[in-house]
């Protein structure tokens, strides 16, 4: 379901000639186990998502997983995705000008 969600998130972003992305997930339930953070990570490249998208996530609470999940995809190339407890923060970042982008 989480791959599917990336899919359709890069094709909308594509097709609006978006790179900027906000993804307010603080009402989802995710239940992820560490080893598929790790394969989710790996297959954003197969999705519509480029390494060039400015990507910000708004959880809910921070358990561990979404600090693993910034790091693994950090890794796998996308250094522009960034974990968010508070929307507001998130927003600020995400807009144009900040930390250079």
């Amino acid at each position: 379901m989480a791959l599917a969600f990336f899919t359709e998130v890069g094709r909308v972003a594509v097709e609006s000639q978006c790179i900027r992305v906000l993804s307010d997930l603080r009402e989802a339930k995710i239940v992820a186990s560490t080893s598929d953070i790790y394969r989710m990570a790996q297959s954003l490249g197969n999705t519509q998502i480029t390494k060039a998208f400015k990507r910000a996530i708004v959880v809910c609470r921070d358990d561990g997983d979404s600090a693993f999940w910034e790091t693994v995809c950090f890794n796998q190339g996308f250094h522009n995705v960034k974990i968010f407890r508070d929307n507001e923060k998130a927003q600020q970042w995400i807009s144009p000008g900040i930390d250079g982008a």
